[in-house]
């Protein structure tokens, strides 16, 4: 038997990543927290890196009427003083997202509020920085 939970462990121990390595990005949401918005995420430059980053969203509710971005912060949860608050414009495109500060390695959450009229949701991204 102890062999065994030992096989098991040394097993699970190979299989873990090391130390410190990134966990894999989640996938660009394509609906807002409480699936008030539909939303879509195109990356500049190939995704998300440290330093200043640009993206376009989108955003429209169930019967395809836009909706706007109105604010966009990134914060690394485990740092409270890391904030960064982007620029927002309206293009023929959607909402381009620019400077948009990531400026140290780690995990960021990337809270995008998608208003329309007095209605409103967040999309949630979530990146690690190497």
């Amino acid at each position: 038997m102890h062999r065994c939970l030992l096989l098991v462990a040394a097993l699970t121990f190979t299989a873990l990543p090391g130390c410190g390595a990134p966990a894999p990005d989640d996938a660009a949401p394509t609906l807002t927290e409480r699936g008030t918005f539909r939303v879509e995420i195109a990356v500049r430059d190939g995704g998300f890196r440290r330093g200043v980053n640009a993206f376009t969203v989108r955003a429209w509710d169930a019967q395809g009427v836009e909706a706007s971005v109105a604010e966009v912060v990134a914060e690394m949860p485990s740092h409270d003083h890391e904030r960064s608050v982007a620029n927002i414009t309206a293009t023929d495109e959607g909402f381009a997202v620019d400077d948009l500060r990531l400026t140290m390695p780690g995990r960021w959450t990337i809270t995008l509020r998608v208003a329309q009229g007095a209605r409103s949701d967040v999309a949630l991204v979530s990146t690690f920085i190497p």
